[in-house]
């Protein structure tokens, strides 16, 4: 409770400053958790005024914008940036992974706020930072592991990860989340239900608590710590009566 009271004032603060002074503020980027802790008080923010971007349309990690464009009479882009990490010989490079590029950013001292998704794809990495770390990286960051990279400003387009994605038919007894997740994951019940009590269940990016929500088609469910997937509907009902589904795994 003191770390969400903490978010809140920290976003209190920050809409504040945007509405006396007259300006947009920016929050830095925000887990999952710590969107989830705000958004459960968005009410309180109307006021202010408010958008969230992460940098790409399907950002996990977000920054929030305070201000109002028509109040404030003019608009902000968000200070997000992409820097495109890229082996020197890439044949040659280890199967980097998220972690790896990750721990690469963080033994730099870079603080995690300042940094958004990063987004793995044919052992290069797309990483959304705030604008004014992004030189920062491109003069320092030089290897991640073993491999030596190179970092430039992507200008390019983010690939579509959903191509990449792999469709997976599960059978399960009922459309509810906490079977689809078990099921998927390859996980026991209690297992599953653990993960809830934990608030590592999203839905669209919303924390979901409830182990028995029934999941509507095309709904996108991450699982902090396992993965993501996306939840296409029921293939159809088998012959003791359980259900197949389609679902389209990351």
């Amino acid at each position: 409770m003191k770390e969400e009271q903490q978010i809140l004032n920290r976003m209190k603060d920050l809409g504040e400053r945007s509405y006396k002074v007259g300006q947009y503020t920016f929050s830095g980027f925000l887990s999952q958790s710590e969107q989830a802790v705000f958004l459960q008080k968005e009410k309180e923010f109307h006021l202010y005024g408010f958008v969230l971007n992460g940098g790409w349309k399907e950002a996990e990690r977000r920054l929030v914008r305070f201000g109002n464009p028509l109040e404030l009479g003019y608009e902000e882009e968000f200070p997000i940036c992409c820097v495109l990490i890229t082996p020197l010989l890439k044949k040659f490079a280890d199967p980097l992974t998220h972690r790896d590029f990750l721990g690469a950013l963080m033994n730099l001292g870079i603080e995690r706020t300042l940094i958004g998704d990063i987004l793995v794809f044919d052992r290069e990495a797309r990483v959304f930072c705030v604008n004014h770390i992004a030189e920062f990286l491109i003069e320092n960051l030089d290897k991640v592991c073993h491999t030596s990279v190179r970092c430039s400003i992507d200008v390019g387009e983010i690939p579509d990860f959903e191509k990449e994605m792999t469709e997976v038919i599960e059978t399960v007894a009922s459309i509810r989340i906490d079977a689809i997740i078990a099921k998927l994951f390859k996980l026991s019940r209690n297992e599953s239900l653990e993960l809830f009590r934990q608030k590592k269940i999203f839905v669209n990016s919303a924390l979901c608590e409830n182990n028995s929500y029934p999941p509507k088609p095309e709904d996108r469910i991450s699982v902090r710590g396992y993965g993501k997937f996306i939840y296409t509907g029921v293939n159809h009902t088998t012959k003791k009566g359980k259900l197949s589904v389609r679902i389209k795994k990351f």
